[in-house]
């Protein structure tokens, strides 16, 4: 005689109770992140393998930026050059140089940082792009008057802070 414990095993129900709880959060979650709107800021690196100038702003910057003010209000996130195109950033243009870093708030372009510069400019040009967030996601010390300039973005070349991308 088979058991009804056996028999909803072998229809593949070992865990009703578990599927539905898991269910109903996964629901739940999406649907609160769906009624806010808001994905929030994210600092996104395109990288490829092998560039040095990615290696080199993981040794000059990369463990601090998560512990910095400027990492906890945008996480970092490495996508590959490759693969910008599903990303999930609304792009303004092409990324083309590695790395490049988009400052981005609720899936559009903010601003970028095309190459690495090196640690002391990095963190003087991303401030710029900061105060181009929403005023209500920085410190009241950090918020920029609407208007105002912040500067003027950096481009580097091939040799002088970036890598091109192949293809």
């Amino acid at each position: 005689m088979v058991s009804d414990t056996q028999s909803r095993r072998r229809k593949g129900y070992r865990f009703p109770g578990l599927t539905a709880i898991a269910l109903s959060l996964i629901a739940l979650l999406g649907a609160s992140a769906f009624a806010t709107g808001a994905r929030g800021a994210e600092l996104v690196m395109f990288v490829e393998a092998g560039c040095p100038w990615c290696a080199r702003w993981d040794r000059e910057v990369g463990e601090a930026y998560p512990r910095s003010e400027e990492g906890r209000i945008a996480p970092l996130r490495r996508v590959d050059i490759a693969a910008a195109r599903w990303s999930g950033v609304r792009l303004a243009q092409p990324v083309t140089v590695t790395p490049t870093f988009v400052l981005v708030e609720d899936g559009a372009e903010v601003g970028r940082i095309t190459g690495h510069p090196g640690a002391d400019f990095f963190w003087g040009m991303l401030e710029q792009l900061f105060a181009r967030l929403p005023a209500q996601r920085l410190s009241p010390d950090r918020a920029v008057a609407p208007g105002r300039q912040t500067g003027l973005p950096f481009i580097a070349h091939c040799g002088g802070g970036g890598c091109r991308a192949k293809g």
